[in-house]
């Protein structure tokens, strides 16, 4: 799953707990590095969306584990 959090988002963080809950890799695009919700369930922090297309492309999305 991609979440896309610039800033603080109770239904983005509930969205991020559903898929960590059912195993899912969570890739978030975020600044908010510290927040416990994104260090904490997320297996991939990029800080803004240029990051992210640069991961992307480098094949980072095919590095993530399957999930369950």
């Amino acid at each position: 799953m991609i979440a896309y959090a610039p800033r603080a988002s109770m239904g983005t963080a509930i969205e991020m707990w559903q898929g960590f809950q059912a195993g899912v890799p969570v890739v978030t695009i975020s600044p908010m590095v510290a927040n416990w919700v994104v260090k904490h369930l997320s297996d991939v922090v990029l800080p803004d969306l240029a990051a992210f297309h640069s991961w992307a492309a480098d094949g980072g999305l095919a590095q993530l584990p399957d999930g369950e």
